[in-house]
C-alpha cells in the first residue's frame, strides 16, 4: 500500500533507525520519511510503502485516558490513613463512621464523606491522627507520553482533509455568487463608495427619492460596462 499523501507516524526514538530501514527510499532516491519540527512527528512521504511502516501508524486505542475508579482510589487513601473498610466506601454525600486500626471494640474514630457528582471528591479524618478533616479529590484522567504522540498524529492526519474542505471551491458556487466573488476580488483602486442623502437620481443607480443609498461612484476618468449582471468599472488609461 503506497502513501498518496503525507501520512503521519508515531516512531519512538529507539526505533527510528529501524523505521528508516523499513521505509527505504522513494523511487527518485530521496528518503521516504520526513520530520515535522513544529509537530515533532515523523511522516511518510507520498509514494512511501505504508505496508512496511504498519507498526508505526497512529493507533486510536492508546489515546484512551487512564482513569482510576474514584471508589477504588478513595478506598486506597482511607486504608493508608488507617481506616478498616468492609468494602468500597460509600460515595453518597453522607457522613460515615468506621473503625480504624487502633480502635477498641465498639469504637469508630474514623469518619469520611464521599461525593460522585461532578469531580469525585470528599474528606476523611482519623481522629487518632488528624486534628482536622483531610480533603480528597479524585485524580483527573491522564494520558501517558506515547499515547500523546498517537493523539497528535491522529489529529494531524484528520485535519488535512478538513483544511482542504475549508478552501473555497469557486466552481461549486451558484452563478450569481461566482460573479460577485470575482467582482470582489477584482482590484478597483479608483472606485469609491459614496453615500448621498436626498432625492437626486445618481448615475449607475435606479433608486430615487430614497435616503442614504450606497453605490459605486467612478472617478472622473472611469466609465462603466456591464459585467454578468453587476457593474464592473473599466478604467480609461
Amino acid at each position: 500500500m503506497m502513501a498518496t499523501e503525507k501520512t503521519w507516524l508515531v516512531i519512538p526514538y529507539d526505533e527510528l533507525s529501524l523505521a528508516k530501514e523499513a521505509a527505504k527510499k522513494l523511487s527518485q532516491g530521496e528518503n521516504a520519511l520526513g520530520f515535522d519540527k513544529d509537530l515533532k512527528l515523523w511522516f511518510a512521504k507520498p509514494g512511501a510503502d505504508l505496508s512496511a511502516l504498519q507498526r508505526w501508524l497512529p493507533d486510536p486505542m492508546p489515546q484512551a485516558p487512564t482513569k482510576l475508579d474514584p471508589r477504588e482510589e478513595f478506598a486506597q487513601v482511607l486504608t493508608e490513613a488507617g481506616f478498616e473498610l468492609d468494602g468500597p466506601p460509600e460515595m453518597d454525600g453522607q457522613l460515615h463512621r468506621v473503625n480504624t486500626l487502633e480502635d477498641k471494640p465498639g469504637q469508630k474514630t474514623g469518619a469520611y464523606t464521599g461525593y460522585l457528582d461532578g469531580t469525585p471528591a470528599g474528606w476523611y479524618q482519623n481522629h487518632r491522627l488528624h486534628s482536622d478533616p483531610i480533603k480528597w479529590k479524585a485524580t483527573p484522567s491522564w494520558v501517558d507520553k506515547p499515547a500523546q504522540h498517537h493523539l497528535r498524529a491522529l489529529a494531524a492526519q484528520k485535519n488535512r482533509p478538513e483544511r482542504r474542505s475549508r478552501h473555497t471551491n469557486i466552481s461549486t458556487m451558484p452563478g450569481g455568487f461566482v460573479n460577485l466573488w470575482r467582482y470582489c476580488l477584482t482590484p478597483i483602486p479608483h472606485i469609491l463608495t459614496c453615500r448621498k442623502k436626498g432625492s437626486l437620481k445618481q448615475k449607475g443607480s435606479n433608486r430615487t427619492n430614497r435616503a442614504d443609498w450606497s453605490f459605486p461612484c467612478a472617478m472622473p476618468k472611469a466609465t462603466s460596462e456591464p459585467y454578468s449582471g453587476l457593474t464592473k468599472p473599466a478604467l480609461n488609461h
